[in-house]
């Protein structure tokens, strides 16, 4: 497997910022200390997004006041377009890019207006082919995350984007929060790049930064990581962020492996060709040999360095005579062997 492109990082903020915008703020500022490429936020009316029906997931039970509803706790997460707009203009200022994930096409709208390169639809949105209909028409390259999703859901997804002749990534999730290690089927990814012609990603829930290093290695092109300021916040996603503090070693890791994919091409590196002689093993004398006589087993050894005839030619080697007396620890070579 070749990896040709920079992975793409994204610090997924959503709203682990608690409704307050100077967390929001220096969440962005953690990202860009790191070198995160995008900073993501989520962009939603709560009217717009859950009806009465609508009921937190366990893990939001567990993370959140029980007794509240979903409708009540995301109302205290949102973000009004003055600040989305805010915070957008200052990650420009801070030079790192922004990305939202809007969730309705009220949201889409708006967001559009704020010109971006890229919009995220959520994995909850992966059967929302109206949204992404909408959406797409923008010509906006899109990332899609699959989280629950089958590869028919996918499938029908891009049939409307390919529709709309507009660009999309798409990101292999497991919609767990946090996601087993056992359940996270990263070989997915090898597949999705086997059957799309995009950048394939991965969206982690998972604790801790291993499974994101294992996509990067498995040819991941995009990595989507949540952020917080505190696992210990109360919160349905701070859980299973990843701090600011452990942010940097997050990227620097992800850029490690880069390099050390390479381009899948077999070779020596030039630094391992400078020591090749002293590694390498060659046909040595072991004794002094006379000029005129038949090399046998018992006056050659295969040692290093390589400064004689490789090893596959011993059995050639053997029977041959000396052209001239040869001292001990001499490289045999073909020029001071009769034929």
């Amino acid at each position: 497997m070749i990896k040709k492109n920079k992975t793409i990082i994204i610090a997924e903020i959503g709203i682990n910022h608690n409704g307050n915008l100077n967390l929001a703020k220096y969440l962005i500022d953690s990202a860009v200390k790191a070198k995160v490429d995008y900073v993501k936020f989520q962009f939603f009316n709560p009217s717009k997004l859950v009806s009465s029906l609508a009921k937190k997931s366990k893990y939001q039970l567990s993370k959140t006041n029980s007794k509240e509803s979903l409708f009540s706790m995301l109302e205290k997460y949102t973000l009004s377009f003055k600040q989305i707009s805010i915070l957008n203009n200052y990650a420009k200022r801070k030079k790192i890019k922004f990305l939202c994930t809007p969730f309705d096409e009220e949201s889409a709208d708006k967001l559009i207006l704020l010109n971006p390169d890229k919009i995220k639809i959520s994995s909850g949105d992966i059967t929302n082919l109206p949204l992404i209909d909408h959406i797409s028409k923008s010509k906006i390259h899109l990332i899609i995350s699959t989280g629950r999703s089958t590869i028919k859901e996918i499938n029908e997804a891009i049939r409307v984007i390919k529709k709309n002749k507009c660009k999309y990534s798409i990101l292999h999730c497991v919609s767990l929060y946090p996601a087993p290690f056992n359940l996270l089927n990263l070989n997915v990814i090898t597949n999705l790049k086997k059957k799309y012609n995009c950048d394939i990603g991965f969206s982690d829930h998972s604790l801790g930064i291993e499974a994101s290093l294992a996509a990067v290695a498995l040819g991941a092109n995009i990595i989507e990581k949540h952020i917080t300021f505190s696992r210990k916040s109360k919160g349905p996603d701070h859980f299973s962020s990843l701090e600011s503090k452990e942010l940097k070693n997050f990227v620097s890791s992800i850029r490690n492996i880069e390099k050390a994919l390479g381009d899948g091409k077999k070779k020596p590196s030039i630094i391992e060709k400078k020591d090749i002689k002293n590694a390498r093993k060659s046909i040595i004398s072991i004794k002094n040999i006379s000029r005129g006589s038949t090399i046998t087993i018992k006056d050659v050894a295969i040692k290093r360095p390589a400064i004689g005839l490789a090893p596959k030619f011993l059995n050639q080697v053997l029977g041959k005579k000396a052209k001239r007396n040869i001292k001990i620890n001499t490289g045999i070579n073909w020029s001071i062997l009769s034929k």
